[in-house]
């Protein structure tokens, strides 16, 4: 009997589950003349057209263990968003070459190691007294179960900046047992938890200025209130508008200053991660913002009247844990609409290297505008994909139905429930007086 707990798995369909292409298809089954009854008993997949690979593995993470004692895992880099990083899976101890990878895909990999190896600990699951007794009695068995269990990790690549840390990997963890009671392999079953979508959150109020967020990066359209909250995944981009509200004056610029990420209702809520410095990307950071220009084509009346930039979507984890540290975000934008005159053009620009009195100059300008602190309303952070998922694979005896009866009485589902924060954004209004 097999165990597995999954953190950080995706919900496939079964098209998409089954949709691999031909260089990638793994072999299951150890057989050319399997049959798609016992093929689809092994969790894999089956296609009848095919010549070369009947059964195959899918795009799914499947443990199987073997007659001879033997851990067998394949991970596809389709079980999270965005992909997992398969060079970055490891067991508790990879330091031998027999718990490395036996096949590397583009998008598979292969692990295949002996249930005593990598780390793997072991324990015995005594049996019921009175159906331990009848076993003895029957020379079915002559003791209880023994279960081997290991753990499969995905390390992250954290981003430390100097108020925070941030990651935009999927944090992904994989418990698996083997519990042996006989000698015959059979079918792993699977189960997946979705968890229930986030309340949206909506606030309302006057304003002169707006920060909305775009359903895309063509900026073609917006998300109102009925479409919160939004779900991201990592990497997503997300698109964030400042505009002007109400004013037809063509000479009135939009400028804005530092825009910045914090998990809490405050601006100075800690930990906090910048996204723009005084109008430009955060160098600090290993995917810079783009700032996205507005002119006479983006289809609006006052490009002046606009600044756009787009993030690619993180969440905030404590560095030593690597563990996610809350499930809201806000996003602060400090602006100002400026009047162009002889001592402030109203003009911004990010060139790749600024001298220092040139750097000081532009940030005294900047701070004699009448600025206005803008931000969006909480982000829920739970992202649809993250699920926690069950796989339960039986080895009973040729005749030992009792045992797996037996087993299934006694052992309990391991279910590990990860959330990784997806954020829904809600736009707050702000009055600006001129």
């Amino acid at each position: 009997m097999c165990f597995l707990t999954v953190a950080a798995r995706r919900s496939v369909s079964v098209a998409e589950r089954c949709a691999v292409t031909a260089s990638e298809k793994l072999p299951c089954g150890g057989s050319s003349s399997i049959t798609q009854e016992d093929c689809e008993a092994n969790n894999c997949c089956y296609d009848s057209s095919s010549s070369t690979s009947l059964c195959y593995y899918a795009n799914d993470v499947t443990v199987q263990c073997t007659l001879d004692g033997q851990f067998v895992v394949v991970v596809s880099e389709k079980v999270t968003l965005p992909p997992l990083n398969l060079g970055s899976l490891q067991l508790v101890d990879s330091s031998s070459p027999s718990c490395s990878p036996v096949t590397s895909l583009s998008s598979f990999v292969m692990y295949q190691f002996p249930v005593s190896a990598c780390g793997s600990t072991v324990q015995k699951i005594w049996l019921a007294l009175n159906i331990f007794k009848l076993l003895i009695a029957s020379g079915l068995v002559s003791g209880g179960n023994v279960t081997y269990q290991n753990t499969m990790s995905a390390a992250i690549t954290v981003r430390t900046g100097p108020e925070g840390s941030i990651t935009r990997d999927s944090v992904y963890k994989l418990f698996f047992q083997c519990t042996y009671s006989g000698s015959q392999d059979v079918q792993v079953e699977a189960e997946v938890y979705t968890v229930a979508p986030p309340l949206p959150v909506v606030e309302q109020g006057p304003f002169d200025l707006e920060l909305v967020i775009a359903t895309d990066s063509s900026y073609g359209s917006y998300y109102v209130d009925a479409d919160y909250p939004v779900t991201k995944t990592l990497r997503d981009p997300v698109a964030v508008e400042v505009h002007i509200v109400n004013r037809t004056d063509p000479n009135l610029v939009l400028t804005l200053g530092d825009c910045w990420v914090t998990p809490g209702p405050s601006a100075s809520s800690q930990p906090q991660w910048s996204l723009l410095v005084n109008g430009c990307p955060y160098t600090g950071d290993n995917y810079l913002t783009s700032l996205v220009t507005v002119d006479g084509t983006s289809g609006v009346a006052y490009p002046s009247h606009y600044k756009r930039f787009v993030f690619e979507m993180f969440a905030f984890v404590d560095p030593v844990a690597q563990q996610s540290l809350a499930e809201k975000i806000f996003i602060y934008c400090v602006a100002a609409a400026c009047y162009p005159s002889a001592t402030d053009p109203c003009t911004q620009s990010c060139p790749a290297r600024r001298s220092g009195r040139a750097a000081e100059k532009l940030e005294q300008i900047a701070s004699a505008r009448k600025n206005v602190l803008l931000h969006s309303g909480p982000v829920v952070f739970k992202a649809d994909q993250v699920q926690t998922s069950k796989l339960a694979q039986e080895a009973s005896l040729p005749t030992g139905y009792l045992v797996l009866g037996a087993a299934a009485t006694m052992l309990m589902v391991v279910l590990i429930l990860a959330v990784v924060a997806v954020r829904r954004l809600n736009l707050k209004k702000v009055d600006l007086k001129f």
